[in-house]
């Protein structure tokens, strides 16, 4: 079996999400560091954000479960 190339994967590493109030922009940024969904729900709040200033016309699709990776 070919040995993987860990550095590929294990860029960022995984945080879990601390229980605390917080507002939805923070959770969206706080989420951008969790797993699987939770992480692609933070990169689509920084990309949301760029297109608002670019003034671009923004199309939005969201699918898949949160709860898979314990979100």
């Amino acid at each position: 079996m070919p040995r993987m190339n860990r550095s590929k994967y294990l860029r960022e590493p995984v945080r879990a999400l601390e229980p605390r109030k917080r507002t939805v922009k923070e959770l969206l940024k706080d989420m951008a560091d969790t797993a699987f969904q939770g992480r692609a729900l933070g990169e689509v709040y920084e990309v949301i954000k760029a297109m608002m200033r670019d003034e671009t016309l923004i199309f939005l699709g969201l699918s898949g479960s949160l709860s898979t990776a314990g979100q």
